[in-house]
């Protein structure tokens, strides 16, 4: 009798891991990768972000302006250097990079559709543009820390 519960507890625990396993597997998200170059913007990145979520360093400044989901990036050194905003969406569906390359002292735009109920992080680095292509973020250094707020 012990022998045959014992079995059946391992069935019954073998059963149990693989269903959890395969439960987790099937909510897991895929995120999607977007890489965005910037374009010159007819307003101004100032005024735009003022109030906004944003994030600067020695070689850029960024921000997520909430209405009309725009990313903003400006180059704030003469270096040759691209910079660029990355962000990602709360709930790991989407990801990606705004990425500047228009050079010192521009600033520029990427125009976005986030779901309204998320949160949005930022952060801003720079890439050397001669060595690479700039479109991951590995590629760059000197990385802000994140900073998050809700996407509406």
């Amino acid at each position: 009798m012990t022998m045959h519960r014992s079995k059946y507890r391992r069935l019954g625990v073998l059963a149990l891991t693989a269903g959890l396993l395969a439960g987790s597997a099937a909510s897991a998200v895929a995120t999607t990768w977007e890489v965005d170059y910037a374009a010159y913007d007819l307003q101004q990145m100032s005024p735009s972000c003022a109030g906004e979520i944003s994030r600067s360093n020695a070689y850029a400044d960024g921000c997520f302006v909430r209405n009309g989901d725009k990313l903003w990036i400006r180059d704030t050194a003469s270096d040759s250097r691209r910079v660029a905003v990355q962000w990602k969406l709360s709930d790991g569906s989407r990801a990606g990079m705004c990425v500047n390359t228009l050079g010192y002292p521009q600033e520029a735009s990427c125009d976005k559709n986030f779901p309204e109920a998320l949160n949005i992080s930022i952060r801003v680095g720079r890439c050397d543009g001669s060595t690479s292509s700039c479109t991951l973020a590995s590629q760059y250094t000197n990385w802000t820390t994140w900073i998050s707020g809700p996407v509406s």
